[in-house]
């Protein structure tokens, strides 16, 4: 937990429960990457998979996911799933997604059902008999079941895991560093949840206050950066305990206000269609939480859910968007931005990004001269989607403060936006330092 000076002790948001110690979380990442490297080379002995290896370790990823979701509903709600290696055997087409579709026929809960028919998983390949021979499954529910023992599984695992597959190849012909490469080239480096936990609470709490649960319902919240919806989960969870400890509350189930909230209230794209994908599901199981906690059930569809997700967590680029007639919400009509933007200098956008280069230079002052990293960007384009009063926070490097290539953001938030809170981290010290303005859009930072 943060303490501050305002905030005494902040809510648990995205890890409710104390995470394992770091050294037992890498010995168990270790042991997930040998298994995506060992089912990998067992696939490549299926001669249609040797020539499509970024399909093939797409579904030795997916396969993988199905197994950590299937034990994170075991253990939430204590749902038994099918083993995949059972669904295999009953399919004639057995495709990723058809498997995930199979599991999903047989659980009776609507939200476990669009989180597996969400339409993210693999399609294309068959997987081969030899991948599901094996008691890799259940080896791999023993891990996690050991690594978390009487915690609940966050849905920050799934985060980590989208991380480890990104950053860790398991082909032969990419190292380690190439891996790593690919990360630094997105600026793929997602916050920590108790930093998360921080900017949500901090930021929701001032927006919130003295509204009723019809008003925070018309509140706009948009993470431009989402990743896999660390962000996204922790303003939902936030958002709808405040909803729902209002004493004039009404009749609205916690169903209908948790549907209220993911299809209205929360917004996110990034440019990552993968994790964009992840963020989908882990807000059906953020909600899905929530229901089992208070009690409530809730006998909607599965496809009625799943497009008002795919609707409001878009994979996009958010500073090349432009919104249309039919966007929604409209520009300039968010209430708070916040988030954690991609750390990629100009020198990196050269070799990743040397088409977007012009377009930023004529689209942001930003970005006319001198040095400038892309978050700096994020933080220029967030400002002009504001209302009037609505906040903006964002965990960014503190180059900006005092480096020369800062100067120009520096100016851009000093003429838009009134700072309230700047927040530096340095090894474990933490300094604030404050000011106060009114009307104008409020700004605040975490600063590494």
């Amino acid at each position: 937990m943060f303490e501050t000076e305002r905030h005494t002790k902040l809510p648990r948001l995205l890890d409710r429960d104390k995470p394992p110690s770091l050294a037992s979380r890498r010995r168990y990442w270790r042991y997930v990457h040998r298994w995506r490297s060992y089912l990998f080379h067992q696939w490549r002995h299926d001669t249609l998979a040797a020539s499509l290896e970024q399909e093939t370790i797409q579904n030795v990823d997916d396969l993988l996911a199905l197994v950590l979701l299937s034990e994170y509903c075991r253990r939430w709600r204590c749902i038994e799933l099918p083993l995949i290696s059972e669904v295999h055997q009953r399919l004639t087409h057995p495709t990723v997604a058809a498997i995930a579709a199979g599991i999903a026929a047989e659980v009776p809960d609507p939200f476990v059902a669009a989180v597996l028919n969400s339409g993210t998983f693999s399609g294309e390949l068959l997987v081969p008999r030899c991948v599901v021979g094996s008691n890799w499954e259940t080896r791999l529910k023993n891990a996690t079941w050991l690594l978390y023992r009487d915690r609940s599984i966050p849905l920050s695992l799934f985060g980590d895991f989208y991380q480890l597959c990104v950053g860790n190849p398991v082909n032969t012909d990419l190292t380690e560093q190439e891996g790593k490469r690919t990360r630094r080239s997105r600026g793929m480096f997602y916050t920590p949840a108790p930093i998360v936990d921080y900017l949500v609470a901090s930021t929701l709490a001032p927006v919130l206050d003295g509204r009723t649960p019809e008003e925070i319902l018309q509140v706009r919240l948009l993470d431009p950066s989402c990743g896999c919806g660390a962000f996204l989960i922790a303003s939902f969870r936030y958002i709808l305990s405040r909803i729902l400890r209002h004493p004039g509350l009404g009749h609205k189930s916690t169903c209908e206000l948790s549907l209220t909230v993911l299809g209205d209230v929360l917004h996110g794209c990034d440019i990552d269609c993968g994790a964009v994908n992840w963020a989908i599901r882990l807000q059906l199981m953020a909600a899905w939480e929530s229901l089992d906690a208070l009690g409530d059930s809730c006998g909607i569809a599965s496809n009625l859910m799943c497009p008002i997700l795919q609707d409001t967590i878009r994979c996009g680029n958010f500073l090349e968007a432009r919104a249309s007639r039919n966007s929604r919400p409209s520009p300039a009509s968010y209430d708070v931005v916040l988030g954690g933007p991609p750390f990629v200098r100009l020198e990196c956008l050269h070799d990743t990004q040397e088409d977007k280069l012009r377009l930023y230079q004529q689209r942001f002052l930003t970005a006319r001269h001198g040095q400038y990293d892309l978050y700096m960007l994020f933080i220029e384009r967030a400002l002009d989607l504001l209302r009037e009063g609505g906040r903006i926070a964002f965990s960014v490097s503190n180059s900006f403060l005092r480096t020369d290539s800062g100067r120009m953001i520096r100016g851009y938030i000093a003429a838009n936006a009134c700072v309230e809170e700047i927040v530096e981290l340095e090894n474990p010290m933490l300094t604030a330092v404050q000011k106060c303005g009114a009307g104008r859009p409020n700004f605040a930072a975490l600063g590494w």
